[in-house]
């Protein structure tokens, strides 16, 4: 498990937890996986975090790109920017991705803040349906039958 640190406007430490390298098989890499509900808390800067996933996903080279985002809500952090800069900061992060190439899908969790940021969206309401409908997502994206604003 690796963790990255960044300094968002000097003010505040936002930690991006990196579970599984892309050379990991996910064999190697679930004594990592078992701890993600120890890494929550702290500064929830999701443009911050989108960047550099996209920054390390460019890296590969894979022709095919697809970001699939996982939200419990609004962005939060308590560094330099207002909460409606962190919102506007992640509209411009989700529309730079999207005008590299890159496909983005999002799944709100309890909650439809995804619907502000994201235009390929949905939302699931009981935990139980999450990874069903983040594979029906994934699929049809892939398969070239995606969906907007799914609920």
């Amino acid at each position: 498990m690796e963790k990255l640190t960044l300094n968002i406007a000097a003010a505040v430490t936002l930690l991006m937890w990196i579970f599984k390298a892309y050379s990991e098989t996910l064999n190697e890499c679930k004594g990592a996986l078992s701890k993600l509900a120890d890494c929550g808390g702290g500064c929830n800067s999701d443009g911050e975090a989108l960047a550099l996933a996209h920054a390390r996903m460019v890296a590969r080279p894979a022709k095919r790109k697809v970001m699939m985002v996982l939200s419990d809500g609004m962005p939060q952090c308590s560094g330099n920017l207002s909460l409606k800069g962190l919102r506007n900061h992640l509209r411009d992060v989700v529309a730079d991705i999207t005008r590299s190439g890159t496909e983005v899908i999002a799944i709100g969790i309890e909650d439809d803040a995804v619907s502000r940021f994201y235009e390929n969206y949905c939302v699931v309401n009981n935990l139980d349906e999450l990874s069903g409908t983040a594979l029906d997502m994934l699929s049809k994206l892939l398969l070239g039958e995606a969906r907007r604003n799914v609920s």
